[in-house]
């Protein structure tokens, strides 16, 4: 990925802007390192979009975002999450679920 990135074909900008950060948030959570993945995940969110998938797959996106802010300890940012996710979709349990245990981090 990053020799696509650095090198002058079309994709170049989409790896470089999107792909890289997006692949380095998800190692981040997968290591257990919370704080970067929110702030990997934070820079990108908006951009994804742009590397195509399902709605469904781009909102996996936003899911881990707000795990990885919740597992952080960032209330703020996890209540702003889970504040955004039940605007959408009232119902989900996993929406109000994000919501008490951001609720529950000390402030």
């Amino acid at each position: 990925m990053r020799d696509t990135a650095a090198s002058g074909v079309e994709a170049a900008p989409l790896y470089r802007d999107v792909g890289i950060p997006l692949v380095e948030a998800l190692t981040a959570f997968h290591r257990g390192a919370y704080a970067q993945t929110v702030a990997r995940l934070q820079d990108v969110r908006f951009d994804v979009w742009r590397i195509g998938g399902s709605h469904a797959q781009r909102d996996i996106i936003d899911w881990t975002l707000t795990e990885a802010a919740l597992r952080a300890g960032q209330r703020d940012v996890a209540l702003s999450l889970a504040y955004e996710r039940l605007g959408t979709r009232p119902r989900s349990f996993v929406n109000r679920d994000f919501l008490r245990r951001a609720e529950r981090i000390a402030a």
